[in-house]
Order: structure tokens, then sequence, then C-alpha cells
């Protein structure tokens, strides 16, 4: 289809206003365009690294697994033959 004028705008097809608007939305997009792929750089940069560093972190699954603090104290005053004493005083010393 052709693009026709719908009214003469002196030598001009289209309206110098909208001449005006169109290209100041092209320059728009053209700084829109270039944020996009400075996004993308950086979307990637992220993906990269989270793809490095998440194999490495434990899982609600691996936490489940491990012994708790408390289960831990109480194996070493098992360990420790007892002796109450020592064992308190060892736990004091840590906080």
């Amino acid at each position: 289809m052709p693009d026709t004028a719908v009214a003469d705008h002196g030598g001009s097809p289209y309206d110098p206003v909208m001449e005006i608007r169109v290209s100041r939305l092209e320059g728009d997009m053209r700084d829109v365009n270039s944020s996009i792929g400075r996004l993308e750089m950086t979307s990637l940069r992220i993906e990269t690294m989270l793809a490095a560093t998440l194999p490495h972190l434990a899982t609600k699954a691996d936490l489940a697994e491990k012994p708790s603090k408390t289960y831990m104290w109480g194996r070493a005053e098992r360990r420790c033959g007892g002796s109450r004493q020592l064992f308190h005083a060892a736990r004091r010393a840590r906080r």
C-alpha cells in the first residue's frame, strides 16, 4: 500500500511537526537499544557467576542432614567422660 499524505504540507509529504516527533522517537529508540544491550551483558555476567557459585552452596536437604550444635555439644560432653565442669568451662570460653 503506498504511503500517501492526508493533507498537503507545502512540498513535503509529511507534517513537519510529525517529522520532528518521529525523529525524536528514533533517537530515543537508539538509546533504548543500547541500554538493552548493556542489560543483556550484565545478565550474562550474573548468570555466569551464579552458575559457578550455586553448585558449591548447601541445599536445604544438605542442611537437614547436618547435625545441630546442641547435638555436637552433647557428643563432646560425653567424650569428656562426663566431666561437666571441664565441658561447661570450655563452652563458656567459646562464647
